[in-house]
């Protein structure tokens, strides 16, 4: 059985890997490129260029892809994911 969700659910590093659970990274968009969050920047580079800029960046979800890359495994999944 593998646990999954997205960066949304802020799960520490240590955490995801004691208890083997996967991150999907949603993205981030600053200063007109596109971060994978976790993976690309962190939240101090963030923080850092919304102090600089005075702009707060812009985010969306994973791709399709990103997500059947991590679905299309033998295993049953647990996927956590964000609702409003």
């Amino acid at each position: 059985m593998r646990i999954l969700t997205d960066s949304t659910a802020d799960i520490p590093e240590g955490l995801c890997k004691t208890h083997q659970i996967e991150t999907i990274p949603m993205y981030l968009h600053m200063n007109g490129k596109s971060y994978r969050d976790g993976k690309d920047i962190n939240p101090a580079a963030i923080f850092e260029n919304v102090e600089k800029t005075g702009v707060f960046p812009t985010t969306s979800a994973p791709s399709p892809a990103d997500f059947i890359q991590r679905f299309m495994k033998e295993d049953p999944i647990i996927y956590r994911f964000l609702a409003n």
